[in-house]
């Protein structure tokens, strides 16, 4: 399954794609810019998201952890990545709904009383709240525009 959100293509015939890979390098620089440029956008907009408590804050962690990885090069693409390390992002981003194990616990009542609470199974049902993808889908205009800003400023650089 590709995860490919937004891909462009050259037009204007034989020519143009000629010129487009005999400078090629230069092209994918101002890519490289680019895309890390509409990466930091959403980087941005996913912890103004979680600021809002989308989540409910507690600890600030997972917003934190937000961050756009290192701009990839393979070839003739150029990929941007952003993301967590998060373990819980991704039940909070997809939903959950399954049985999870409980390890052995100390708790306390209301009434102040300490207890320990045994190992046990239980069902989760957690809805979906996306912070990512939400992210990157209001940002499409945006990150499509840095791009073609790129594009733009490479082709007038080029002639």
């Amino acid at each position: 399954m590709s995860d490919t959100l937004i891909s462009g293509v050259i037009v204007g015939g034989p020519e143009a794609a000629n010129k487009f890979r005999a400078s090629g390098l230069l092209l994918i620089e101002a890519l490289r810019k680019g895309i890390g440029r509409a990466c930091l956008l959403v980087v941005a907009r996913t912890k103004e998201k979680l600021s809002d408590q989308v989540l409910h804050v507690r600890t600030g962690r997972l917003r934190r952890s937000i961050h756009a990885d290192p701009i990839e090069v393979v070839g003739d693409m150029v990929t941007g990545r952003v993301g967590t390390n998060v373990e819980y992002a991704g039940i909070h981003e997809f939903g959950f709904k399954g049985p999870v194990s409980v390890r052995e616990h100390l708790s306390t009542s209301v009434l102040g009383n300490k207890f320990t609470v045994r190992s046990h199974t239980r069902e989760i049902n957690m809805p979906e709240r996306s912070f990512l993808r939400s992210s990157l889908t209001e940002l499409q205009g945006e990150i499509r525009a840095e791009v073609e800003r790129a594009v733009d400023g490479y082709i007038m650089g080029a002639r």
